[in-house]
């Protein structure tokens, strides 16, 4: 047995027992060796997907802000599993008719939000890959599609528990930032869980935290699960509350494209790299109407579909929303759709913002969302 077997032998080991006891020293050493030599791209998103493997849990009272939120700020990596969304792309550098001026949000006042005085849940994921992923190397990143894993959920919360699909994609840059995205499902007797998922960390991150947001349809339909999960490479948790959806907001936005970015191609696929957007969103809640950024990727096939992904920040007076966005476009592309999940910061701060987009050109687009409280957290009315 060489030196790599070994190791090999002793993490399958550690993340077989916890991983919620220290690993043992060599793990330590070789964790440490990782982090500080980045290039190995499949290392973060396998070592992930074992973790995701080991979540164990229990039904515990509501109790708004605990933990995670604290969690976030000390953590360099932000993740988010979507099932809302957001937008807007045309490669043309057009723009719309010129928006009017952004609404200025009121100070928030505190009321009731859906998710104060829900209980929640915690849980166990297993999973195995059905699919495997093909992995290439584009333009100096390293980049995997179109692998399968089969899950087996339990929880506290029998709505919770069932087969789960999930679909898996990710990128590893040359600085070492890491994106994963792809969509989930779950099925029990009562219902249907599913919605979309996206992840943001680096090569060098000690720990990974996302949040989660599933629809219900079937049993569930009107219902939503807010899930937290934190993963470090001592131990992994997971949260869950199952929520009303709430109020429905929605808007209009105008964008313009600023930069197109690197084009170049590979195979009978476009790709564009590095396209920057700005845009006005104008909702009918103040918190969520500002100046939009976005830089993302572009991957355009020969009938003109595609598939686009990237960061966001919506920003106003107040605070600001941090995401990631992905989502399709319609062949001759035509149709856009994108969804996100966005963190509040500022005074929107234990917030998030669900958003989806929908645009017949790239430009002008419908909106509508949903701000929900984090974690159980009171809610902050505009």
């Amino acid at each position: 047995m060489n030196r790599e077997e070994a190791f090999e032998v002793q993490l399958a080991r550690w993340l077989e027992e916890g991983p919620y006891e220290a690993p043992s020293e060599p793990v330590v050493a070789a964790l440490a060796h990782v982090r500080a030599h980045p290039g190995r791209p499949r290392t973060f998103g396998s070592l992930w997907r074992h973790a995701m493997s080991g979540i164990g849990l229990t039904h515990v009272p509501s109790q708004p802000h605990r933990g995670w939120l604290a969690a976030a700020a000390v953590i360099a990596v932000a993740a988010i599993v979507i099932v809302g969304g957001y937008g807007l792309f045309n490669l043309g550098g057009q723009a719309g008719p010129a928006a009017g001026p952004t609404p200025t949000p009121t100070a928030p006042a505190p009321s009731p939000t859906a998710t104060a005085g829900a209980d929640m849940a915690t849980g166990t994921q297993s999973c195995a890959t059905t699919t495997e992923g093909v992995t290439t190397t584009v333009n100096e990143v390293v980049q995997s599609r179109g692998e399968v894993l089969e899950c087996t959920n339990t929880s506290s919360d029998p709505r919770l528990a069932g087969a789960a699909t999930i679909g898996y994609n990710w990128d590893e840059h040359p600085d070492g930032l890491w994106l994963g995205w792809g969509t989930a499902e779950l099925q029990n007797e009562g219902g249907t869980w599913s919605g979309r998922y996206a992840v943001t960390s680096t090569s060098t991150a000690g720990a990974m935290e996302f949040d989660s947001l599933w629809g219900g349809s079937d049993g569930y339909e009107g219902l939503e699960v807010l899930n937290h999960v934190r993963i470090t490479s001592r131990y992994t948790t997971i949260r869950s509350w199952v929520l009303e959806v709430g109020p429905a907001l929605t808007g209009t936005e105008r964008c313009t494209t600023t930069t197109s970015g690197r084009e170049f191609s590979v195979g009978d696929v476009t790709a564009y790299r590095g396209v920057r957007v700005t845009c006005t969103d104008r909702m009918d809640d103040p918190r969520v109407s500002g100046t939009t950024k976005l830089e993302f990727s572009i991957d355009m096939r020969a009938d003109e579909s595609a598939d686009m992904w990237g960061g966001i920040t919506l920003t106003n007076e107040l605070g600001s929303w941090e995401g990631f966005f992905f989502g399709t476009v319609d062949a001759g592309y035509t149709t856009h759709h994108a969804q996100s999940l966005l963190r509040g910061t500022g005074e929107y701060e234990g917030l998030l913002y669900r958003l989806e987009m929908v645009s017949p050109d790239g430009v002008n687009a419908e909106l509508s969302g949903e701000i929900i409280a984090a974690g159980g957290a009171p809610e902050q009315a505009g």
